[in-house]
């Protein structure tokens, strides 16, 4: 069952998948079809799992699960990788991608490899606009509060030459 996201329990799972390019308005369209669909039949040990999701910037997908309704386990969470790498063979893109970092500076998103992020950050002086995205976060909580944050309160600010 899909619901809205101010309908879920803060403590919610949450999954971020990034992509590494910016997804069209019509592919979105033919994504969000194929995620409806995957999400209305997606269970845990055969029970339903109450979920919302989102297209942020038009570069990432946000899959949260309400674990107050069903927990997802190991299964469902496989169903769901294999839903996404399905995603990227469907529509010709990187969702999975480890190695790729995103950032917004003057409200544009770029995803670079993390090494030339490196470069580009420790050669930056002008750092204090960029803002990161933490795709490790677990929760709708973290989502709303520590997802895209300025690159000085993320793990990514080790490589800021002073």
């Amino acid at each position: 069952m899909t619901v809205e996201f101010k309908n879920l329990n803060i403590d919610s799972k949450a999954w971020v998948f990034q992509s590494t390019t910016l997804i069209s308005d019509k592919k979105l369209k033919e994504i969000e079809s194929d995620l409806n669909q995957f999400l209305l039949s997606w269970t845990a040990h055969g029970s339903e799992l109450k979920t919302s999701y989102q297209f942020p910037y038009n570069h990432f997908i946000v899959i949260i699960v309400d674990h107050n309704k069903n927990i997802a386990s190991g299964c469902s969470i496989d169903k769901l990788i294999h839903f996404i790498k399905k995603v990227e063979t469907k529509f010709k893109l990187i969702l999975l991608d480890r190695f790729s970092i995103a950032f917004k500076k003057n409200e544009k998103i770029n995803v670079i490899n993390l090494n030339k992020f490196k470069k580009i950050i420790s050669e930056n002086k002008d750092y204090h606009e960029v803002f990161v995205f933490n795709n490790m976060i677990s929760s709708l909580k973290e989502f709303k509060n520590n997802w895209e944050i300025p690159i000085k309160k993320s793990y990514l600010n080790k490589y800021i030459s002073e």
